[in-house]
């Protein structure tokens, strides 16, 4: 299985909720067409649901190393898109990751899946009409940004092992850690030690 991002809209975010931890929005929209040219339609997500919404997982970056940062208690396809409603674990990353939405610097979804059906229209978009879908993540950055990505690794057979997602992700490092450190009330220069990321990814910076 090939991993495959959606655009999103950076709006995607609905609400975020510090007390409860509960983060709500959409995972996926609906006909916007995406950087391998494709279009999700609505009701792609309503059979992986109904079969196996219990096995869909929130993960942050599309990364099971870093593992599962929310428990999603509810998914749904409304008119807009998948939307998602999840309590953020209280773990470091999960609490991070809460962090980062209440300060609007984590705002953007894709998804995991496989193409189980799919059609051709007459302008010569494919229309992704099925999907299994594997997971949601919270991302940096949308679809179109990640697109360079989305074909050089297997997400099934994925083992921490491939070098461009680690390349990719600490390139991102560095990012992630300004933001944080920014709600932390400190600056880049008064970082010490590898970052929360660095160390979950066991990558040292050289």
């Amino acid at each position: 299985m090939i991993l495959k991002h959606t655009d999103n809209n950076p709006l995607a975010v609905k609400d975020v909720d510090m007390k409860s931890r509960t983060v709500t929005g959409y995972f996926s929209v609906f006909g916007n067409k995406d950087s391998d040219e494709d279009i999700i339609n609505k009701g792609a997500y309503t059979k992986t649901i109904s079969d196996r919404g219990d096995r869909i997982k929130h993960l942050f970056m599309h990364s099971p190393t870093l593992g599962i940062i929310g428990s999603i208690s509810e998914l749904k396809e409304d008119d807009y898109g998948l939307f998602f409603k999840s309590t953020l674990l209280d773990t470091a990353l999960g609490t991070d990751v809460l962090k980062m939405y209440d300060a609007g610097v984590l705002k953007e979804h894709s998804v995991g899946f496989e193409t189980i059906r799919e059609s051709k229209a007459n302008d010569g978009i494919n229309h992704i009409e099925e999907i299994r879908l594997w997971e949601g993540s919270s991302v940096v950055w949308g679809s179109n940004e990640l697109a360079r990505v989305s074909k050089t690794f297997s997400w099934m057979n994925y083992n921490g092992s491939d070098i461009n997602l680690l390349e990719t992700l600490k390139a991102q490092v560095d990012e992630l850690q300004d933001s944080l450190s920014k709600l932390a009330g400190t600056t880049t220069s008064e970082k010490a030690g590898p970052s929360l990321l660095e160390q979950y990814l066991n990558i040292n910076k050289n």
